[in-house]
């Protein structure tokens, strides 16, 4: 995703698609089978001229230039990158393997420079308005440029030697800077990206799912474990569970929820130091669930796959804070996402539609998200 202003954003991945009104609606520019297939990096430089390195159908893999909004794409280089940055109007760089390239003339024609890294780059960042640069391999060792990416200086040891995970490097002055990735590791820096602090101390394994309830207070879940932090996340507890958890939800300072695979449904009321399974036989024992929402101790809602049904994906809903669960009818497709703010207004998506009820699932009515 890239913001171009405060109501201009894209959202790229298997297509592309463009949101003018802070997000709240996303209109499908180039998806599959007509357009971009994947994106990999993406980066604007205002609201109609971009860079995106991806597989364009019928066309090489490689940096894709739109001049229109993302409406059409033309390849400007034949290799794919992990990362693209614009310096200035004219100026943009990025990642190509272990090395750097460079565009003068807005990503019309790209050449190698500098000296490069050891490992590939998957996220790089400005610092501030400097012509610094401070990028994370999938791997996590944190390099830093003082000039524009000619030179790299490794800054830290790989986090993660053994698998590669997704990371991410962001300044948001010329001193503040985070690196968030594998384990829910978060790195600071403070001086420039010179040097970074650990802020805590990660969950040990990636959870699927996390949320907090104050600035202390949290709990997370992920395959066959739960973790609960009560200090703002600088410790975890992590504890094993006899399923594969998906979602998490708390309802209040003692009261969460947790769901996923073989028809799981659980339930603490002791902030989660122990939990106890609920739903019986009206949760289906091979049912996923995926998500769930719950808007007070007793109401709740629940979305997941279903393989007993036609269509699949299912949604669910309690009025016994999850004693009992009962099916609630939709039109269109199933659904694996769903988020209320209060008993009557929410929300069911997949990932082509959605749907949206202001009478408490009484009615749902279609709302616009890219289609791909």
């Amino acid at each position: 995703m890239h913001l171009v202003n405060d109501t201009v954003g894209y959202l790229g991945g298997s297509g592309f698609a463009v949101s003018t009104d802070t997000g709240l609606t996303w209109t499908t520019r180039s998806g599959w089978p007509n357009g971009i297939l994947a994106i990999q990096a993406m980066a604007f430089k205002n609201a109609s001229v971009g860079l995106a390195s991806g597989v364009l159908l019928n066309a090489p893999q490689g940096i894709h230039k739109t001049k229109d909004a993302g409406f059409t794409w033309v390849l400007k280089h034949p290799a794919a990158v992990t990362a693209i940055l614009w310096m200035d109007a004219n100026t943009v760089i990025a990642t190509d393997g272990v090395g750097m390239i460079r565009s003068y003339d807005g990503g019309e024609t790209w050449a190698p420079y500098g000296v490069g890294t050891t490992a590939p780059l998957v996220s790089i960042a400005r610092v501030g308005q400097t012509q610094a640069l401070v990028g994370v391999t999938d791997k996590g060792v944190i390099w830093r440029s003082p000039d524009a990416g000619g030179l790299w200086i490794p800054l830290s040891s790989q986090v993660d030697p053994e698998n590669p995970r997704p990371w991410k490097v962001d300044f948001f002055d010329a001193m503040n800077g985070y690196v968030v990735g594998a384990y829910g590791m978060i790195y600071r820096s403070t001086d420039g990206g010179f040097t970074w602090t650990q802020v805590n101390k990660g969950v040990g394994l990636s959870p699927r799912d996390m949320t907090l309830w104050d600035d202390q207070f949290g709990l997370a879940a992920g395959s066959w474990f739960l973790w609960r932090t009560t200090d703002g996340g600088e410790n975890w507890r992590v504890e094993p569970s006899p399923f594969n958890h998906a979602a998490i939800d708390i309802v209040d300072a003692s009261l969460a929820y947790v769901v996923g695979g073989q028809g799981s449904v659980m339930k603490s009321v002791d902030s989660g130091r122990t939990w106890t399974a609920i739903g019986g036989a009206s949760v289906p024992s091979n049912f996923d669930a995926r998500d769930v929402e719950f808007i007070d101790a007793q109401n709740g809602w629940m979305a997941g796959y279903d393989p007993n049904t036609s269509r699949g994906w299912r949604l669910f809903r309690t009025s016994n804070g999850g004693t009992t669960w009962t099916p609630v009818a939709t039109p269109g497709a199933g659904w694996d996402c769903v988020q209320f703010v209060d008993a009557n207004h929410g929300w069911v998506s997949n990932n082509k539609i959605g749907l949206r009820t202001i009478d408490g699932g009484k009615t749902w009515h279609s709302m616009g998200i890219p289609d791909w």
